[in-house]
Parts: C-alpha cells; sequence; structure tokens
C-alpha cells in the first residue's frame, strides 16, 4: 500500500471504467466527471453521515487522488473511532460540492 499527503493538487488524470472496475494509469487518477475541488471548497460527504467539510489539502492511496477534508461537525462515533480533529479522506465519488460556498 501506498499512501502520501499533499498540499496543493497533486497532476492527475480522469479514470476510465472497464465493466464496473476502475483502470489505473500510469499517474494519479481521479474517479469524478469534475475536478477535484480546490483548497478551501466546502463539500459534502455523501456516506456515513459525515456531513459538510472544508477541503485543506489531497492525498493518493495507491494511485487513487482523494480529498483531505476537516469536518465542520462530525458524528460522535467519527470522534470516538478517530480522535477529535482528524480529517476525513474522501474519494471522488464520496462526495458533493456545498453549492455557494467555496473559494
Amino acid at each position: 500500500m501506498s499512501y502520501q499527503e499533499f498540499t496543493s493538487r497533486p497532476d492527475y488524470q480522469t479514470g476510465q471504467w472497464d465493466n464496473g472496475r476502475p483502470v489505473l494509469g500510469a499517474s494519479v487518477t481521479w474517479f469524478n466527471a469534475n475536478p477535484p475541488p480546490a483548497i478551501g471548497a466546502k463539500v459534502r460527504a455523501n456516506f456515513n453521515k459525515l456531513g459538510t467539510g472544508e477541503v485543506v489539502g489531497y492525498f493518493v492511496e495507491d494511485g487513487f487522488l482523494g480529498l483531505l477534508v476537516t469536518l465542520d461537525n462530525p458524528p460522535d462515533w467519527h470522534i470516538k473511532q478517530n480522535g477529535r480533529g482528524v480529517k476525513a479522506h474522501l474519494f471522488g465519488p464520496e462526495f458533493e460540492p456545498v453549492e455557494g460556498a467555496g473559494p
């Protein structure tokens, strides 16, 4: 497993699908129809009731690009499991932008 965090958006390619499975290229791959949001953008996680948060960085895990997000009001289970102030890690399909918010 490889993992790296970034304070600016790394170069990436948009991912492709083959029979419902992601196809990784030679570079970092982003799976979302829209480009990764800028640092400071507001997003809403669409699973586990994580809620909204601010993009504070990026990460790459095993070739997949994701967002590092500081949650506005993390659920109790998330704090208990991860501690207070831990960034959420969201891949492309796991969030939606918050309209009218962010840079």
